[in-house]
This record gives C-alpha cells, structure tokens and sequence, in this order.
C-alpha cells in the first residue's frame, strides 16, 4: 500500500509518480492548489477511506511551521496631490503634480 500526490492539467489527472509511505509525505508532494492525495494497492489508485481523509484534511490544512512567512520591509507611502493654475495668456487650466516618496 501506498500514497501518491494527485491533481488535475488541462483536463488531465496527473500525478507525482512516488509511491510514499504516509498521507504527509504524499501532501508535500502536491504541487499546485487543489491537489489531492489519493490511496494506491498493486499499481491501482483508490479513494482514500474516511480515516485516511481525515489523516489528510488534519495534515493538508495544518498550519505550516517548516516554512514560515518571509520577512518583508513595508511599501513606502506615496502621497500624491495636484496644484492648479490658469495660464491667463492662454486661457488654460494647468496640473502639476507633485510626488513625494
């Protein structure tokens, strides 16, 4: 018995090829969102059993520790605001914008 990855292509099941020992080794298998874990016996897959659905939902939404968020430095604010003037000569309105970072 064995535990393979398994996820979907362009309308195509595919699937990561190993043949793991447990429903977490197969988890970290899984390369996109929406992929599964999906139960294997003499090269033949099968749906996981209610047990080994659980085992999966306890290990697949389980907060992850091994990879924690990567520190990140906060965008600098940019404020923005416009000055108006009319140009008498040409009896047009004109916008500077003025930036500052």
């Amino acid at each position: 018995m064995f535990y393979a990855a398994a996820w979907t292509d362009s309308g195509f099941l595919l699937g990561c090829s190993h043949e793991h020992e447990t429903i977490a080794d197969a988890d970290s298998c899984i390369p996109c969102a929406g992929g599964y874990v999906v139960g294997g016996e003499n090269d033949v897959m099968r749906s996981l059993t209610p047990e080994e659905e659980a085992e999966f939902q306890r290990v697949h939404y389980a907060r992850r520790t091994d990879n924690p968020p990567v520190a990140t430095t906060p965008a600098a604010s940019l404020h923005c605001s416009a000055s108006f003037f009319v140009d008498s000569s040409a009896r047009r309105c004109s916008a500077e914008l003025l930036t500052k970072f």
